[in-house]
């Protein structure tokens, strides 16, 4: 490198004398580094690595470049807030451009919340396909899913249970307001705003075991914000671009040093052309050799960095409030399995399955430091994983995620989300109901077709009082026709008539939009007369009459009006 940048910059022309002497120290280093290379050659193993070495070098590699990343983020952050909090003309100017930068992040904050706060939610409490429930009341939220737009979850006890949960670990010093909220989203996904909001997924609140890994994620989040890390994401770039410049600046100053030394020997061997052959000569080295220590930032792992940060303050303000933080690598574990099963799950909060092994080495490394306060807590009994009301809150949490997973064909967390529900509440009609729905749609087995069968059964015997759900009636009267035994046509019947009924009750007096299907089925099993039309008017049976104190004349004057005397009389019958 070094003789081919000599032959470039230093043409047949230069004087020989200096031409012989750089020349001579261009040849010494090319055989110095030839030297270095082969010894470092001589040193290796004689044997190939194994793929195991080979893995093992890659990761090594990996470390160091992430610790290059933390290291360098670490001196930006002191040079943009020293450049920041300066006094110098280019620092205001710098100062008003991350304030400007920081302004418009926050607006778009505020954006994003008030869209999710004011979208219509999601009603997963009413069938989302039309086998039931409630078809006006989901509208606007299943149209807003369908459009990729965020929505609350509806359940305000649960809103209410998580935002309990997080103002109790935000710290008492803090000057900031925060808000809890809950999406309505099977992916496991966690995000902090700069407005304080943070919201937690559906998806993220069905993989918990207990309120530890709860208070440990919502930590995790609060240290974002505390640790003003959108403020940093803001300034970040801006100083990487004003160091950088530094930077150039630097290596301008170096290179031009070295094209006067350059100049200063060439005019002393060869006059006015020595001198200017020196120059570039000079300059092109000072270039080469400030390039190798002046190097530009690029700094690729600002976003892991600063999860990294937000999981050790996370740990240490969980066991500040009493949790037991043994159980956060079982949610990590947990997280692992999700996205093992379903890939799509690591979209949301681990960022790749790869960094939820590196965050999980990292809590195990920090449960070995604080091993012995641990232990002292948790002899005392002052350690707890969750309070009495977690796992019923949570069942119905679950099964909601459940439902709303379903219909994105996320069948493992389906089943995972349901189970878990049941095993809490197992006089959940609905729980049963979408259990055996998923069960029934990815069935391979006799058995495992049993089995949703048997939980259809479950949710009728539930659900038969309310009639909340039509679905089931449906679904009963599906699996009797697939036995195909003419003893079972009048309960067949029985249940697509009651389906329907229930529809109607449901949804104002609407019918189902597919009675054509319907009517076909009763004439499959023998009933080919029976019709249900619409309910147009609205009963009001048990609606109580409105009485309004007036006086009678003037009631009825008010209610006959007077007659028009500009109108011409009518003619008599048959008269021209």
């Amino acid at each position: 490198m070094l003789f081919l940048t000599f032959k470039a910059l230093a043409p047949a022309t230069i004087h020989p004398a200096l031409r012989s002497r750089l020349a001579g120290a261009v040849r010494l280093a090319v055989w110095l580094s030839l030297v270095v290379v082969l010894l470092g050659l001589g040193s290796l193993p004689v044997s190939a690595e194994t793929p195991q070495d080979d893995k093992n070098k890659k990761e090594q590699k990996k470390i160091r470049e992430y610790q290059k990343d933390v290291k360098e983020l670490i001196e930006l952050k002191e040079y943009g807030v020293k450049k920041y909090t300066g006094k110098e003309e280019d620092d205001l100017e710098f100062r008003a451009q991350v304030n400007r930068a920081f302004a418009e992040l926050k607006r778009g904050h505020q954006l994003q919340a008030f869209q999710i706060n004011t979208r219509a939610p999601l009603r997963v409490l009413g069938e989302l396909e039309g086998e039931g429930g409630n078809n006006a009341a989901r509208n606007a939220g299943a149209q807003a899913a369908m459009n990729g737009v965020e929505a609350l979850y509806d359940n305000p006890m649960l809103q209410d249970y998580v935002s309990r949960i997080g103002q109790a670990l935000v710290p008492r010093n803090s000057k900031k307001l925060y808000a809890f909220r809950i999406l309505q989203d099977p992916l496991p996904r966690a995000e902090s705003l700069s407005t304080g909001t943070i919201y937690l997924s559906t998806g993220l609140i069905g993989l918990l075991d207990n309120e530890a890994q709860l208070a440990y994620i919502i930590s995790h989040e609060i240290a974002h914000v505390e640790a003003e890390h959108w403020f940093y994401k803001a300034m970040l770039p801006l100083a990487l671009e004003e160091k950088n410049q530094d930077k150039e600046k630097k290596r301008q100053k170096i290179s031009l040093l070295t094209a006067l030394a350059g100049a200063a020997i060439g005019a002393k061997t060869g006059g006015a052309e020595g001198a200017l052959q020196g120059s570039y000569f000079g300059y092109g080295m000072g270039h080469a050799a400030s390039d190798l220590f002046i190097r530009n930032l690029n700094i690729t792992e600002w976003d892991i960095a600063d999860e990294d940060e937000a999981d050790r303050y996370a740990f240490a303000n969980t066991i500040n409030h009493f949790y037991d933080v043994q159980e956060i690598p079982k949610l990590y574990s947990n997280l692992r399995n999700a996205v093992v099963a379903d890939s799509r799950v690591g979209l949301g909060f681990m960022s790749s399955l790869q960094h939820v092994e590196e965050r999980n080495q990292a809590i195990g490394s920090l449960l070995g430091q604080h091993a012995q306060l641990i232990q002292q807590l948790a002899s005392q009994g002052k350690l707890y994983g969750s309070h009495s009301d977690f796992e019923v809150l949570m069942a119905e949490l679950k099964r909601d995620n459940g439902v709303v997973a379903f219909y994105y064909d996320m069948f493992d967390m389906t089943r995972r989300n349901l189970e878990w529900s049941l095993r809490i509440r197992t006089d959940d009609a609905k729980a049963h109901y979408y259990l055996g729905r998923v069960l029934k749609l990815t069935a391979r087995t006799p058995e495992e077709k049993d089995r949703a069968q048997r939980e259809f059964i479950a949710a009728h015997q539930l659900d038969d009082g309310r009639g909340s759900m039509p679905g089931i009636h449906l679904q009963l009267a599906l699996a009797l026709m697939d036995l195909r035994d003419p003893n079972k046509n009048g309960e067949i019947a029985g249940h697509l008539k009651e389906y329907i009924r229930l529809y109607k009750v449901n949804n104002g007096g609407s019918v189902p939009p597919n009675m054509d299907i319907l009517y076909d089925y009763l004439g499959q099993v023998g009933d080919k007369n029976w019709f249900m039309p619409p309910t147009n008017n609205i009963s009001t049976q048990d609606v109580a009459p409105v009485v309004v104190k007036t006086n009678l004349a003037n009631a009825v004057s008010e209610a006959v009006p007077p007659p028009d005397r500009s109108a011409k009389p009518a003619r008599p019958p048959g008269k021209p």
